[in-house]
């Protein structure tokens, strides 16, 4: 009786086993493809990418880690309410994960839901203390509702986990550029440009933190050097001619609202410069 006893649950293990083991492979086979699709997001190869997270999560209908990267994929797309939907099911299939909270956070504040995204930063946060990108997007979240000391606190605890952060420079001194303490702004953007020389959205920063402490000059020869990283960037030129503008320079002035105006015409600084040169007869 004991033999045939053992026999039974042998078989039913065997049974077991066969019945369990597809949904490994099937798991190996979604993390196989979850895999290729973040590759085909670093190659540029988005639409493969999506095919691929589509793919992996049809085989695994749990696997969290390629709901969070097709959720960043629709967010870099644009596509909010897709990217909304699979970062809340990333979190409900593991809820002590940091990425898809600070995903979600992420749509929030595009959506201007902005405490709805603070509050996913701050699980983010609470699950991982060292996840700088949260600090810099909860930050950045404060910084847009005027909290300037909150945002202050958030991008220097992101320079304290990484001192080579230069988001966390160029993020920190944009607040003290709209907190009127241009020099330590200045000082940060400096320290942004030290990082990476190329980093032209810190020279543009500078240049308007330079602007309101009247040193136009030095804001010229920023806007210059962001036009010489990136010709095509709007926001140089308008900057610069602001900068001419400031020093009674109104023909440069108008040249460069004239090129800000052919590569970003609904930009409203731009339209600002141009309608103030129209005013006064530019």
């Amino acid at each position: 009786m004991k033999d045939s006893k053992k026999n039974l649950m042998f078989a039913l293990l065997i049974i077991i086993f066969f019945l369990v083991s597809p949904l490994y492979a099937h798991n190996d086979e979604a993390k196989a493809n979850n895999d290729y699709g973040v590759t085909s997001v670093s190659n540029g190869e988005t639409d493969k990418a999506l095919s691929f997270f589509n793919y992996a999560i049809r085989l695994d209908p749990y696997y969290e880690t390629a709901y969070n990267n097709r959720g960043e994929l629709y967010f870099s797309k644009g596509d909010y309410e897709k990217a909304l939907e699979d970062f809340s099911k990333s979190i409900r299939i593991n809820p002590n994960s940091a990425s898809p909270y600070n995903g979600r956070g992420s749509v929030y504040t595009v959506i201007g839901e902005y405490d709805k995204a603070i509050a996913d930063f701050n699980n983010a946060i609470r699950i991982d203390p060292d996840f700088i990108e949260a600090y810099n997007n909860r930050g950045f979240v404060s910084k847009s509702k005027g909290d300037f000391n909150h945002a202050l606190a958030d991008f220097t605890q992101a320079i304290r986990i990484n001192p080579e952060s230069k988001n966390a420079y160029n993020n920190r001194g944009s607040v003290y550029t709209d907190k009127g303490d241009y020099n330590r702004a200045i000082a940060d953007f400096t320290k942004a440009i030290a990082l990476d020389e190329e980093f032209k959205e810190a020279y543009i920063n500078r240049a308007i933190a330079y602007i309101k402490k009247g040193d136009n000059d030095k804001a010229i020869e920023d806007t210059t050097k962001a036009i010489q990283i990136a010709p095509k960037f709007a926001a140089a030129y308008c900057y610069k001619g602001i900068a001419y503008m400031k020093k009674g320079m109104l023909s440069q002035a108008r040249e460069d609202a004239n090129r800000a105006l052919k590569r970003d015409p609904k930009n409203q600084d731009v339209k600002d410069l141009d309608a103030e040169l129209k005013r006064r007869g530019y």
